[in-house]
């Protein structure tokens, strides 16, 4: 493989992973908020 091809194919490799990372990261900050703002009304509502 020339190295032209070898860098346009890192390139798009890494801009796929990158892509993916990004998504598994948003997914688990989303649920950790989520799961954040249930324990927090549960405990509001024991102690109302």
């Amino acid at each position: 493989m020339d190295p032209l091809t070898s860098a346009v194919l890192f390139i798009a490799v890494f801009a796929a992973g990158s892509y993916v990372l990004y998504w598994v990261i948003r997914k688990a900050v989303v649920h950790g908020i989520q799961e954040a703002r249930q324990s927090a009304e549960s405990q509001r509502v024991d102690a109302g």
